[in-house]
């Protein structure tokens, strides 16, 4: 199969990757009800996206889906001005581990997009891990921006249980989100097919 990209390619892969960042920006809005939003923000975000990448990667099975989708959520959270430095390094360093798993398991694979979906979940972790890095400082960004008592629930969590937790329930959410997008991988590769007759 030829891997170059075509400008119907280009378009859904984009249209996946605006999804894909409104699907985050939802779930970093619930946080504002509770902490654990935030702390779970990378396992609900996968939940929530892992049937769009699926269908995104079937039907484009060449280089670049993750880092054109990263690189989307970077740039809009960029414009923002909501981008921190922990997210730019995670979003990177999803993009590139994913592209990495996809190009040795094969395009065509769907075991090797569930896992390259993986890396590109824990891209999301760049924001809640500042609970962790600096807790100090941001609990006091959030008792400014939200309440005392929301930056006292924050500081509550920064215990590493709660830091092996969200890590792991990251893991759960890829693979709900993969399971749920099993059927999009074979609609995916039969848009493909559909053309190319």
């Amino acid at each position: 199969m030829k891997r170059v990209w075509t400008a119907r390619s280009l378009a859904a892969v984009l249209g996946g990757s605006l999804l894909y960042f409104l699907i985050t920006v939802l779930v970093m809005m619930c946080g504002s009800f509770s902490p654990l939003f935030w702390v779970f923000l990378p396992a609900i975000t996968a939940a929530a996206s892992g049937w769009l990448y699926l269908y995104l990667a079937a039907r484009t099975p060449r280089f670049g889906v993750p880092v054109l989708m990263n690189l989307v959520v970077l740039l809009l959270f960029l414009a923002a001005g909501e981008l921190s430095g922990w997210m730019a390094v995670t979003l990177a360093a999803g993009a590139v581990l994913a592209e990495l798993v996809r190009r040795l398991g094969g395009y065509e694979s769907l075991r090797a997009a569930r896992w390259s979906f993986l890396p590109l979940a824990y891209s999301s972790s760049g924001s809640p891990l500042y609970i962790w890095i600096d807790p100090a400082r941001t609990a006091a960004s959030a008792a400014e921006e939200m309440s005392p008592a929301y930056a006292a629930a924050v500081e509550g969590l920064a215990t590493p249980g709660m830091l092996v937790l969200m890590l792991a329930a990251i893991i759960v959410g890829a693979a709900i989100g993969t399971w749920l997008g099993s059927p999009l991988w074979k609609r995916g590769q039969a848009r493909i097919y559909i053309r190319k007759a």
